[in-house]
């Protein structure tokens, strides 16, 4: 398998830095070169997941919400 190696300096190690990205809801996951520090990629997929931990988060709010009136109505 060949190794991904940077394109500005030849380097092949890389590391992660997540950073804010002006204009955008949530931030980006940066691929960096570790010798250079150049971004050779951005990744985005927690930006999917934060939302779905809100919405998780709702549901059990609703949940509680749900059985206190059940309990309330004597139900």
């Amino acid at each position: 398998m060949v190794k991904p190696k940077c394109p500005k300096c030849g380097h092949d190690t890389f590391g992660a830095l997540e950073q804010q990205i002006n204009g955008y809801m949530y931030n980006g996951i940066f691929i960096c070169c570790v010798e250079c520090e150049t971004t050779v990629g951005v990744l985005d997929y927690g930006n999917y997941l934060k939302p779905l931990g809100k919405i998780s988060e709702d549901i059990t709010a609703l949940k509680e919400e749900v059985a206190q009136l059940k309990e309330a109505l004597g139900k």
